[in-house]
């Protein structure tokens, strides 16, 4: 489009409309031409829908409105070609996205399989955490119970080193001192208890103390060390050392 044409239009978008109608004669050639190139100007102005005609009044359309916006005709070419690659690069994606959704329509039916997998696998990771948790709950358990019972005395009959014909029979938590060729009384009877024990990484008593306990009497002595076979004790307070050797 002609700038002077364009020019006109941008006047008639500002005034609304253009009256051409020719209110004077004249016979001035110049000031024909100038008309003559106006009407032409308004025809192809018309013809291209900028605006419209009633007898010889010329309106502003809602096309011609637009464009007159712009500081040129070129600028609104420019700004149409812009929007149209938009348009065609819009449409290409959604092409290629419809063609990428066709070749992977199962895509989504994969993914669903593969969550599925990894919640499995997650659970499965789970259960087995709390059932080593567990384990380990019941093996510390029952390390607890077997020093518990280690931390007792092996059963049998506890013989002493000093004075063969002394000797201690142990069954349980009873403890009965015995010698032979006398009768054992219900005073030689007793309930014993070890406390504050230690042991070593043999599972042995190397330390603790031992209460022997019954309705009219209560002994108490120091471990020095108890195994299966062998027993060390102090007896308390007098600071003596009693040792035992288990009978086979």
């Amino acid at each position: 489009m002609e700038k002077p044409v364009f020019d006109l239009l941008v006047k008639i978008s500002k005034d609304r409309y253009f009256d051409y109608e020719d209110k004077s004669r004249t016979n001035n050639r110049d000031k024909a031409i100038e008309r003559s190139e106006k009407y032409r100007q308004l025809e192809y102005l018309q013809s291209q829908g900028f605006i419209s005609r009633t007898k010889d009044i010329f309106i502003i359309t809602e096309y011609g409105y637009v464009v007159a916006q712009y500081e040129s005709w070129s600028e609104y070419i420019n700004h149409q070609k812009e929007l149209l690659d938009r348009k065609v690069k819009k449409e290409n994606l959604d092409l290629k996205i419809s063609d990428f959704q066709v070749r992977t329509k199962y895509l989504p039916y994969i993914i669903s399989l593969i969550s599925i997998v990894l919640s499995i696998i997650a659970l499965s990771n789970q259960f087995k955490k709390e059932n080593k948790t567990e384990e380990q709950v019941s093996n510390s358990t029952l390390l607890t119970s077997e020093k518990q019972v280690k931390n007792s005395i092996n059963n049998g009959i506890w013989i002493s080193t000093k004075d063969s014909l002394s000797s201690v029979e142990i069954n349980g938590n009873n403890w009965t001192f015995k010698y032979v060729n006398e009768k054992t009384d219900l005073d030689d009877h007793y309930e014993y208890l070890i406390t504050e024990s230690v042991l070593n990484k043999q599972n042995e008593i190397i330390d603790g103390s031992l209460v022997l306990t019954n309705k009219s009497d209560t002994l108490k002595y120091g471990i020095d060390y108890i195994s299966e076979k062998n027993m060390t004790l102090i007896f308390l307070p007098r600071g003596n050392f009693h040792y035992y050797e288990r009978k086979e």
